[in-house]
């Protein structure tokens, strides 16, 4: 990705990307119960709660085709792992429909977070309800 600052907003209360579990992610078939802890680190529901699946679906169906990710941001990427996971909830198997497509996204952030100029990932304040 060419953006000259490339920010990812962490899900209250995570104050770093599990980089670790991603790798150990991608050693894996991938499941709801493997997959959540991952996806669960931003909350996509903050930047598409309305449009979540309208905006996702032509993405993951351009990277199924072949698709690059290289010009979708980290914080897309991991929303679209984020909705999938929370969509599994609904429809079982959606996770297992759409592997390749969520492995692609979740290596690509990995490369990311490897090279010259990884994303910066920024921890949200938990607010005071959050605290009770």
């Amino acid at each position: 990705m060419k953006n000259l600052t490339d920010e990812v907003f962490l899900t209250k209360g995570v104050l770093r990307w599990p980089i670790e579990l991603a790798e150990e992610i991608l050693a894996k078939l991938l499941t709801y119960e493997v997959i959540y802890e991952l996806a669960m680190s931003v909350n996509g529901y903050d930047r598409h709660h309305n449009d979540g699946a309208a905006w996702a679906s032509p993405i993951v169906e351009n990277i199924g085709m072949g698709g690059s990710c290289e010009k979708i941001s980290t914080q897309d990427l991991l929303d679209i792992v984020f909705l999938y996971c929370r969509g599994e909830r609904f429809c079982d198997g959606l996770i297992r429909s759409v592997e390749p497509q969520l492995r692609t996204m979740i290596e690509e952030v990995v490369q990311r977070v490897h090279s010259t100029t990884p994303p910066i990932f920024i921890p949200q304040e938990l607010d005071q309800t959050d605290k009770q």
